[in-house]
């Protein structure tokens, strides 16, 4: 049976859990494929509130949950991320009901677009699919450790990072526009407002920073970090063409991770020189991620008579 999370099965998850079952969604947070696997009550209990901006849907079997799905904001209350799919992986139909149901739900609450990033060889891609969900971007995920092997190269003369502030945002937004093809942009970031809004929040808060790349005062790049306590993100995107490249700005963002014992990048399918700059360095290609994205259709309020001339 698939229905809406209740009060009832909060009390249940907090006694029981969901057994075995792992979490399918990789949302931008559980991406450290060695930190996070089986879904327990440590990790789902901060995603269950009944918050108007999460959503969602258990199967159960008797008085047990047998799966869990739940949605919550990425950026806006239009724009959803599915952050738990938590099912038997070759499932097909369990995973397109669960989903469905999100869908629905998202759907009631004026959600636009719903997103799902899940491993790329996982089992579960059919049952994705089979919900509508469409898949447009791969993603891959390299790791390193720290302690004693970053360099402290000296940085390149002229170049520079500046963090990121709302007056230049736009400038980030070129940037994204030069460096992603239009089926990836046309997700994601029709309009520099659609693009904030479907922009992953990770790279925002205190423990996490923008940069723009500055090349002898000329925008050039964006960089992003974050720390998730001895853990370290970062992504970067370089204008192509650009005078400089991934080896001329990764030995700052390095630096600026140093203290940590762990730094992860995820890089996009369209970022090769990223990739072989990482490879080169030492990092170890760990997985592979597919994005999705469900349209969701909204209600649509009951259109009304109003006769000519009224106020």
């Amino acid at each position: 049976m698939i229905r809406t999370l209740n009060p009832f099965d909060l009390i249940r998850l907090s006694i029981s859990g969901i057994g075995n079952l792992q979490n399918l969604a990789k949302p931008h947070r559980e991406l450290d494929p060695v930190g996070f696997r089986v879904m327990d009550l440590v990790s789902i209990k901060p995603l269950l509130g009944l918050a108007p901006r999460r959503y969602a849907y258990v199967q159960t079997r008797g008085l047990k949950i047998r799966g869990l799905a739940l949605a919550q904001d990425l950026g806006s209350s239009t724009i959803w991320e599915v952050v738990i799919l938590a099912a038997t992986p070759e499932s097909r139909n369990s995973i397109m009901d669960l989903l469905n149901g999100l869908t629905l739900g998202a759907g009631q609450k004026g959600v636009d677009r719903l997103f799902l990033r899940i491993v790329g060889a996982s089992p579960c891609r059919d049952g994705v699919s089979a919900a509508g969900f469409s898949f447009y971007l791969q993603e891959y995920l390299f790791r390193r450790n720290v302690t004693n092997t970053f360099s402290t190269e000296s940085e390149i003369p002229g170049v520079v990072l500046q963090p990121v502030t709302h007056g230049n945002e736009f400038s980030v937004y070129q940037i994204y526009n030069a460096v992603f093809p239009f089926h990836v942009r046309e997700v994601e970031g029709q309009t520099l407002e659609y693009w904030k809004q479907t922009r992953d929040r990770n790279w925002q808060g205190r423990n996490a920073g923008q940069f723009l790349v500055l090349h002898h005062g000329r925008v050039v790049g964006w960089v992003g970090t974050r720390e998730q306590g001895r853990l370290g993100f970062f992504n970067i995107m370089i204008r192509p063409g650009s005078p400089i490249s991934f080896d001329d700005v990764l030995p700052m963002v390095e630096n600026r991770l140093a203290h940590l014992d762990t730094v992860l990048c995820l890089a996009s399918e369209f970022a090769n020189p990223l990739m072989v700059a990482l490879e080169t360095r030492g990092y170890t290609l760990v997985e592979e991620y597919s994005r999705s994205v469900r349209r969701v259709t909204a209600r649509i309020k009951r259109p009304s008579l109003v006769p000519i001339g009224a106020e």
